[in-house]
C-alpha cells in the first residue's frame, strides 16, 4: 500500500485496487474525450516548447509505478506535477504520447478534469490553473514503448523525447525538473534511479523502492532501472561508485571492474581540474546493460553502459581498451556538458557531443602516454565523419529543428566525429588557454541551466583573434566537406611554384578557415604549413625544392577534406607506401587514398592491392586496424576482380598465422570471418572454431566464437544447424543466448524460414530488441546471399517511416546500412532509385538523409565506373 500526501489531497491505491484498474483500463476503461483542436500537433513543436519555458517555472514530479515480473502485464502508474504557471487563456499542454484509454483520472488542483487528449498531449483548461503553485494529478497506465522489458529487467531510456511516452511531462530540455520516484518492483528485483535509494519496504510479493529528490534534471536525463542485477560498490578518491551489471562470468567481472573504477574516477577528476567545477551531482552510478542500443547514455547519476564494451576479453585489443576509456570520458565528460549545461533545444543536440567526444579524447591520452594520440585521434574520427560527409545526404552540424518528433534524425557521424574534428581546428586556431578560459565561463555562466550555441559563440568571440561567428558558418551552419587540390610547377625538376586550391563544389564560396599541413617526400622529406583563409592559397615553402616523388596533404592529420592527390603522388603512394616512415603521416596517407578511390580516381582492385601489402607489413595496431575496416568496404563495394579476393584470404590468413600477438591475431580472424569465400578458406575457420569450442579457457571470446558460428552457417548451409547447436551448447549466459537464438534465424539455410523471419521483423513488436534486429537483419542481407535477399529492399524502405516513429535515434540509419550491407549489384540500386523517386518523396527530409548516407557506398559502386 502507497499513501500519497500533498497538501488536500490524499490519495490511497492499494494491490486489489492495481488489479482491477489493469483489467478495467485493457478492455475499454474510461477513456478521455478526443477534440479536433487543430493547433495541437504532435510531438513538441519548437513554438510550444518556447511557449511553455516562458509560463512554467519549479517543475517538478513525484511518480509511483508499479512494475510487475511478467512482461505482458501492465504498468501501473500516478503521478503528481507540481508547477509556477503564468499562462494565459489557452490550455496548457502536457505531453502524454499514448491512448486515451490509458488514462484513467486526472485532477488540477483538486479538481477533477473531463480531459481531453489530443494529438499526444492531456490539455488542462486555463480556468483550472493558478497564477502561481499548481497541481496536476494523473492515474495511468504505462505505454512501456520507451521501456525496455525484458524477462528479467527493464530500463527506461528517453533520449530524446520519450519521457512523454511513459509519464505525463513537458518533455523539452529546457524545462528542467525534480524528480520523486517510487517503484514498486517483484521480491526479487532491485532498481536504480538518478537518485539515491532513501528507504525500501519489502512485502511477500514486492520491493517498494522510495528514492532520493533527485538532482535538476531534464526529462530525456531522467532514468530508472529496475530488475535482477548484481552490484559492486568501491570508493575511489574519496567518492563512492557503484556498477549494477547481469554478466555471469565472476572472471570476467574480476578482470575489468577495477580499472572501470579507475577510468572513470580519473574521468571525473580530470574534467573537474579542467573545468574548475566539482563533480556536479549527487552520484555516479553505472548500469552496464546486455544488448544496449547504445555504447553508452550519460542519464544523471545513473549512466549506462553497453555491458561488451566494458567487459573486455582478456586478449582484448588496444582499439578495445582504448575504447572503453575513451567511452566512460565520453559519458561522464557529458555530466558536465549536456547534463549540468543542457541545450535548450535539440538543434544543439550536437553540443553536448562535440563536447563529450572532444574531451574523451583527452582523458584518453591522459591514461595512454605511450599511444601516439594524433593518430587515435585521426583514425577515430576522419573515416567516420568522411563516410557521411561525403554522401549526397550530407547535412550541417547544426540543424534547424522544428518538432522533438524528429530529433533522433540529427544524430549521425557528422555529430560524433566531424564536430570534434572541427573544434579541435578551432582550439588550435584561438589557442588552448583562450579555449579552456571561454569554456569555463560558459559552464560558470549556464550552471544547472539551459544555454545555446550562440550564446557559447558569444563567449569565445571575447577571447578570440578573429570572427567566431563568420567560422562557425563555415564550419557550423553549412554542410559539405572541403574538397583541395594541388597545382605545382616543375622547372628542370625543382619546383618553381606550389598551388591550394579549394573546389568550390555547392559550398557557396566558403572558405574553410583552417592550418594545412602538407608534406614533400624526396630526396628529403620537408613539410610546411599553410594557413587557409580564402579559397586559392599559395604555399612557398616547396620552391627551389629539388627531386620530389610525392607531395602528401594532412601530413600531421589536423586538417579536415578530401584531398585530390596529383597523378604523379598517387603513383608514388600506392607503389612506395611502406617509404613513409611517420604512422601519423602514413595513416593520414592511407585516409587520403581510400577517399581518392571513393571519389573514383583510384581503381578499387590496385587499393584491394595496397590494402593486402598493408595488413601483412604494418606493424602499428592503429593502422592495422583501419586498413582493415577499409579493405572490408573495399572488398563488398569497390573491387572488381575476383583475384582480389584471393590475395585478401591469403593476406589475412598469413597475418593471422604469422602474429605471436593475440590481440593482433583476433583482428586478422574477425575480418577473416567476414570476408572469405573460398570453400578452402571457410574450411580453415571451421577447423579453428571447432577447435576452440572444445576448450574451456579460449583464447577467442565468447562474442567472436558466436560470430564466427554465424558466418560459418551461411557458407556450410547443409550443417547449419550443427554449427549453431554446437555454439549454444557453449553460451554460458541466458542474456547471450537469447541474443544469439534470434540473430540464428537469420542464418537459416531455408530461404522460406528466413523470408517469414524478414517479414516478422515489419512488426513492431519483434522489433523491440534494436541491437539484435540490426545484426540479423545484416545476417539476412550477407553478400553471399545478396541475390536472395533483394526481394527485402523494397519492403525494408517502405517501412522507414514506422522505423523512424518507433524506433531509437541510431535505429533508422542502422536498419538502412544493414539492409543495403551486402547488396551492390545494379538491380538494387534500381530499387533503392524507385523507392527515392517514388514512395520516397512522401517521407520526412532528415529520414531521406539517412537514406542517401546508407546507399552511398551502393551508388558509387554503380555509377564510379562510368
Amino acid at each position: 500500500m502507497f499513501i500519497f500526501k500533498n497538501g488536500f489531497i490524499r490519495y490511497l491505491i492499494n494491490m486489489r485496487y492495481f488489479k482491477v484498474l489493469s483489467l478495467f483500463l485493457l478492455f475499454g476503461g474510461v477513456g478521455c474525450s478526443h477534440s479536433t483542436d487543430l493547433s495541437v500537433q504532435k510531438g513538441v513543436s519548437k513554438v510550444l516548447a518556447e511557449s511553455r519555458r516562458a509560463n512554467l517555472m519549479n517543475v517538478s514530479y513525484g511518480i509511483h509505478l508499479k512494475i510487475p515480473s511478467a512482461i505482458s502485464a501492465p504498468i501501473l502508474g500516478k503521478e503528481f506535477i507540481h508547477f509556477d504557471y503564468t499562462g494565459g487563456k489557452e490550455p496548457l499542454q502536457v505531453d502524454f504520447a499514448v491512448n486515451s484509454k490509458f488514462v484513467k483520472r486526472v485532477l488540477c488542483n483538486g479538481k477533477e478534469l473531463d480531459c481531453k487528449i489530443v494529438s499526444e498531449h492531456l490539455l488542462i483548461p486555463s480556468k483550472y490553473l493558478k497564477k502561481n503553485r499548481n497541481e496536476v494529478f494523473v492515474e495511468f497506465v504505462v505505454a512501456d514503448k520507451s521501456l525496455n522489458r525484458n524477462s528479467e529487467y527493464l530500463y527506461s531510456l528517453f533520449v530524446p523525447d520519450k519521457a512523454r511516452t511513459v509519464f505525463p511531462c513537458f518533455d523539452q530540455p529546457d524545462i528542467k525538473a525534480n524528480f520523486n520516484l517510487i517503484l514498486d518492483v517483484p521480491n526479487d528485483w532491485t532498481a536504480v534511479s538518478c537518485a539515491s535509494i532513501k528507504l525500501v519496504k519489502k512485502t511477500k510479493r514486492s520491493n517498494v523502492f522510495y528514492f532520493q529528490k533527485s538532482d535538476l534534471v531534464s526529462t530525456y536525463q531522467f532514468a530508472f532501472v529496475a530488475g535482477k542485477f548484481s552490484k559492486i560498490e568501491k570508493q575511489v578518491d574519496g567518492r563512492k561508485y557503484c556498477i549494477y551489471h547481469r554478466e555471469k562470468d565472476p572472471e570476467k567481472v574480476r578482470r575489468n571492474a577495477d580499472p572501470i573504477f579507475k577510468e572513470v574516477s580519473h574521468a571525473v577528476r580530470w574534467m573537474e581540474a579542467y573545468t574548475g567545477i566539482s563533480f556536479p551531482f549527487s552520484k555516479y552510478d553505472l548500469i552496464i546493460l546486455p544488448s544496449f542500443q547504445f555504447s553508452g547514455m550519460e542519464h544523471v547519476g545513473a549512466v549506462y553502459y553497453l555491458d561488451s564494451k566494458m567487459w573486455l576479453n582478456e586478449n582484448a585489443t588496444q582499439q578495445e581498451k582504448l575504447g572503453r576509456t575513451e567511452l566512460i570520458g565520453h559519458e561522464t565528460a557529458h555530466l558536465w556538458f549536456g547534463d549540468m549545461v543542457t541545450m535548450k533545444w535539440f538543434d544543439d543536440v550536437w553540443m553536448k557531443e562535440v563536447f563529450a567526444g572532444f574531451f574523451a579524447d583527452k582523458i584518453v591520452e591522459s591514461l595512454y602516454p605511450a599511444v601516439n594520440h594524433q593518430l587515435q585521434f585521426l583514425v577515430s574520427h576522419a573515416p567516420k565523419a568522411y563516410s557521411e560527409d561525403r554522401t549526397l545526404g550530407n547535412n550541417p552540424i547544426r540543424q534547424n529543428l522544428e518538432n522533438l518528433n524528429e530529433a533522433g534524425s540529427l544524430y549521425g557521424n557528422i555529430v560524433y566525429h566531424k564536430s570534434p574534428i572541427v573544434i579541435r581546428s578551432l582550439e588550435r586556431l584561438m589557442g588552448k588557454e583562450k579555449f579552456q578560459t571561454s569554456l569555463q565561463e560558459y559552464l560558470r555562466k549556464y550552471e544547472h541551466s539551459n544555454a545555446s550555441w550562440l550564446d557559447l559563440v558569444q563567449i569565445l568571440g571575447k577571447h578570440s583573434a578573429f570572427s567566431i561567428e563568420d567560422w562557425s558558418k563555415t564550419w557550423i551552419e553549412s554542410a559539405r566537406m572541403p574538397v583541395y587540390k594541388f597545382d605545382y610547377e616543375l622547372v628542370d625538376q625543382v619546383v618553381s611554384q606550389f598551388y591550394v586550391k579549394q573546389i568550390c563544389e555547392a559550398n557557396k564560396g566558403l572558405c574553410f578557415f583552417q592550418q594545412l599541413k602538407i608534406e614533400a617526400q624526396g630526396a628529403n622529406r620537408v613539410e610546411d604549413s599553410i594557413l587557409l583563409k580564402d579559397l586559392n592559397g599559395e604555399m612557398l615553402g616547396f620552391k627551389g625544392l629539388k627531386n620530389v616523388f610525392a607531395f602528401i596533404p594532412n601530413s600531421d592529420g589536423m586538417a579536415y577534406g578530401a584531398f585530390l592527390y596529383d597523378e604523379s603522388s598517387l603513383e608514388w603512394l600506392l607503389n612506395n607506401f611502406y617509404k613513409i616512415e611517420d604512422p601519423l603521416v602514413r595513416g593520414s596517407a592511407l585516409i587520403n587514398i581510400y577517399e581518392n578511390m571513393v571519389k573514383g580516381k583510384i581503381d578499387g582492385d590496385k587499393i584491394g592491392d595496397l590494402l593486402c601489402q598493408v595488413i601483412v607489413k604494418e606493424n602499428n595496431e592503429q593502422i592495422l586496424g583501419l586498413a582493415l575496416d577499409y579493405l572490408t568496404s573495399t572488398l563488398l563495394f569497390y573491387s572488381k576482380e575476383t583475384s582480389t579476393v584471393e590475395k585478401v584470404e591469403d593476406a589475412l590468413w598469413l597475418g593471422f598465422t604469422s602474429s605471436s600477438d593475440k590481440k593482433i591475431k583476433i583482428q586478422y580472424l574477425r575480418a577473416f570471418s567476414k570476408l572469405m569465400k573460398s570453400s578452402k578458406s571457410s574450411k580453415k575457420l571451421f577447423d579453428l572454431w571447432s577447435v576452440e569450442t572444445a576448450k574451456e579457457a579460449s583464447w577467442i571470446s565468447e562474442n567472436d566464437l558466436n560470430n564466427f558460428a554465424l558466418e560459418l552457417a551461411i557458407r556450410f548451409p547443409k550443417d547449419w544447424e550443427t554449427i549453431i547447436g554446437k555454439a549454444r551448447k557453449r553460451i554460458k549466459g541466458s542474456d547471450v543466448l537469447l541474443r544469439f537464438n534470434f540473430i540464428a534465424n537469420a542464418v537459416n539455410s531455408s530461404e522460406v524460414d528466413r523470408d517469414k523471419f524478414f517479414a516478422s521483423l515489419l512488426n513492431f513488436s519483434n522489433r523491440k530488441n534494436e541491437p539484435w534486429v540490426i545484426d540479423a537483419l545484416k545476417y539476412l542481407n550477407h553478400p553471399l546471399r545478396e541475390k536472395e535477399s533483394e526481394k527485402y529492399l523494397m519492403k525494408g524502405l517502405e517501412i522507414l517511416p514506422e522505423i523512424q516513429r518507433t524506433g531509437d535515434i541510431f535505429f533508422p540509419k542502422s536498419w538502412l546500412t544493414s539492409l543495403l550491407y551486402g547488396h551492390k549489384s545494379k538491380e538494387a540500386y534500381a530499387i533503392v532509385q524507385k523507392y527515392k523517386n517514388g514512395e520516397g518523396k512522401k517521407i520526412a527530409p532528415t529520414l531521406m538523409l539517412k537514406l542517401l548516407q546508407a546507399s552511398d557506398n551502393l551508388r558509387r559502386a554503380n555509377t564510379i565506373s562510368k
